[in-house]
């Protein structure tokens, strides 16, 4: 990231020259220096990848976080991708022996777990919406936290959902809970 604030934070003048670049506008056709358009494609990544402040509130937060305990509990959850959830409830039964992570109560118990450990803290601002054809466009909620229960070996843990509209009533869409794992170099 700090390539990109560097980048936002560099005139214009001060990226090489190159000829000007057409581009269309809805009145016709401009030129623009080819730095002024990277300059300006850079302010805009800025912008929407980094936190400005008008993600959501903590009140905001944990209504959803409270919505997604109650789904949970009533058993009113989905799979987003139902593979994928699989993959990530084999993945965490085969790292933590001692769970059940392939029943249904077992995954219901594990989800109830992660809830009960999230706070409005741990949220992650993501700016891309849900891309499952369950629950297309919806905001996803994710978040990340030191987990403290022993089912997870006391680990890093990463969970994402979708509660649509308010969350009265269900389903809650889990698209994954597994592990934070670091990015793979190579």
């Amino acid at each position: 990231m700090p390539q990109l604030v560097g980048a936002m934070m560099a005139h214009p003048s001060s990226l090489p020259w190159c000829a000007p670049v057409k581009y269309k506008t809805s009145y016709g056709h401009k030129y623009m220096p080819v730095q002024v358009l990277a300059w300006w494609y850079h302010v805009i990544l800025l912008k929407r990848y980094v936190d400005t402040g008008k993600g959501p509130s903590h009140k905001e937060l944990w209504k959803k976080i409270e919505a997604a305990r109650k789904l949970v509990a009533d058993h009113e959850w989905v799979p987003a991708d139902a593979g994928h959830l699989n993959d990530n409830f084999d993945a965490l039964g085969e790292a933590f022996d001692e769970i059940d992570a392939f029943s249904d109560e077992g995954q219901t118990e594990l989800l109830m777990t992660a809830l009960r450990e999230i706070k409005a803290e741990n949220y992650l601002d993501t700016p891309e919406p849900a891309f499952a054809l369950s629950c297309p466009g919806q905001k996803l909620w994710v978040f990340k936290w030191k987990s403290e229960a022993e089912c997870f070996g006391k680990s890093v843990m990463y969970i994402k959902f979708c509660v649509v509209g308010t969350g009265e009533k269900g389903p809650l869409y889990v698209h994954s809970i597994h592990l934070d794992n670091p990015p793979q170099k190579g």
